[in-house]
């Protein structure tokens, strides 16, 4: 399949540009889910500005042992143990992108955002954030009460929630 040059790689390309008016809910969710379902199954593009040496070390390493890096974030939240160092990126990425308070891709990279912390969490056992629990409680309910959120991203979420009370008050790693 070819792609298209004129249309964008990324949902993230187009974060930022001026949104029409918002008239219905029912068409702003279907307009979030279908933004949403872009993210996650496009592939991941990596930007230098997001990796540190660390990381990008950690992956290349990984990598020379057979382990598979995600090349999309729907396979890398759904993934059974995902590299700690993808979702840093991912959330590193998701965080710099957030700049214009309620349009649609604000609300899809605030969801990407707390989509890392919550594999870190749910997956991994891992805090990668200094969000508190309140705070974190606050983002994870959040998420789940988005109408447009499809299955796997919803059980992700109620697994972080699940795990965040069963682990309260642990901090940052």
């Amino acid at each position: 399949m070819a792609s298209d040059p004129k249309k964008p790689q990324s949902a993230l390309e187009t974060w930022g540009e001026p949104q029409e008016a918002e008239v219905n809910l029912a068409g702003n969710d279907a307009q979030l889910s279908r933004m949403w379902q872009e993210q996650v199954e496009s592939p991941i593009r990596f930007e230098s500005k997001f990796l540190t040496p660390e990381m990008t070390a950690k992956l290349v390493e990984s990598a020379a042992r057979g382990v598979p890096i995600p090349d999309r974030f729907a396979s890398l939240f759904t993934r059974a143990d995902p590299p700690i160092e993808m979702l840093e990126y991912a959330k590193a990425l998701a965080k710099a992108v957030r700049h214009r308070p309620d349009s649609p891709a604000e609300k899809v990279s605030t969801v990407l955002y707390y989509c890392a912390i919550a594999a870190a969490l749910a997956r991994c056992g891992r805090r990668i954030t200094e969000l508190d629990d309140a705070a974190l409680a606050f983002g994870i309910n959040w998420v789940l009460e988005q109408n447009w959120i499809d299955t796997p991203t919803r059980r992700l979420f109620n697994d972080a929630s699940a795990y965040l009370k069963s682990h309260p008050a642990e901090r940052a790693k």
